[in-house]
């Protein structure tokens, strides 16, 4: 079997728990039933982590996805958590959202970390926003370039907005073709939706994959966009260059027969 590395955030962990389902379905598990799957996955991690696991592990593998990650995400000196980075933007939020305060949560020592280094984080913010909002396009132009280099069939997953363009966070809305063609070639493609954004929007149709305000989800995406990913990643391999114009066949039809699945009575997320 071929192999197929797997980069990224809790997008891509492993052990990222379910509360919803324990039989959940992932995509990188489906795709193990066609691959030898090597999974690098770790949640709370920025680009940065991912990238580094890419030189370590992405070398003499037929097929690697990566999932470009949340660039606000800068791993900071002696952070309690190997790998783990400090999200920029999440602390400017909870500064300027709670009247200057940060409340303790259920990370504990990562909380006491990010308090104790308030001041830092506050001024990287600031500083490096200009950097921080074309971040993803740098990764896009590494990862070809890598996988120029290995000769290597590589997809990247968009979880943040390139700067190029201007797509709400809140609406699963296609890449454009004129950034996908930009970059893309017979070794590198760029997968056609925000993936972060297909997620988010799953909230809004959705009831039950919230708790206490928690994401209870497996990697943070539904059992019906799990099937999704896995059929068009399968599609992107196997049909290159016509995708995306092909969609995956039936693929909706069966979620909706699939007891197991939760599409409720929504227009479905990837519809167009």
């Amino acid at each position: 079997m071929k192999r197929l590395c797997l980069f990224g955030d809790s997008y891509v962990d492993p052990y990222c728990a379910t509360y919803m389902d324990t039989d959940t379905h992932t995509y990188a598990t489906m795709l193990a039933n066609d691959y030898t799957v090597e999974n690098y996955g770790l949640a709370g991690t920025g680009p940065e982590y991912s990238i580094d696991m890419l030189d370590q592990h992405g070398a003499d593998n037929d097929i690697i996805i990566f999932f470009t990650g949340f660039p606000d995400r800068l791993p900071f000196h002696n952070i309690p958590h190997p790998g783990h980075s400090v999200d920029l933007s999440d602390i400017y939020y909870r500064e300027n959202g709670s009247r200057g305060k940060i409340k303790r949560n259920e990370a504990g020592e990562f909380h006491d970390y990010n308090v104790t280094h308030h001041d830092n984080i506050r001024f990287m913010y600031k500083s490096l926003r200009d950097h921080i909002l074309k971040k993803t396009e740098y990764i896009l132009g590494y990862l070809k370039n890598y996988s120029e280099i290995h000769q290597t069939r590589l997809i990247a997953i968009i979880q943040d907005t390139p700067r190029s363009y201007d797509t709400p966070l809140d609406t699963p809305t296609l890449i454009p073709l004129t950034v996908r063609s930009a970059l893309q070639n017979k070794y590198f493609t760029i997968y056609p939706e925000n993936i972060a954004s297909v997620s988010r929007k799953e909230f809004t149709h959705f009831s039950h994959i919230q708790d206490n305000k928690n994401d209870v989800r497996m990697n943070h995406l539904t059992q019906a966009n799990h099937y999704v990913l896995y059929n068009n990643i399968l599609s992107i391999l196997d049909n290159e260059p016509n995708y995306p114009s092909q969609t995956v066949p039936h693929i909706k039809d069966i979620l909706m027969n699939n007891s197991d699945t939760y599409v409720d009575d929504v227009p479905f997320i990837y519809d167009t």
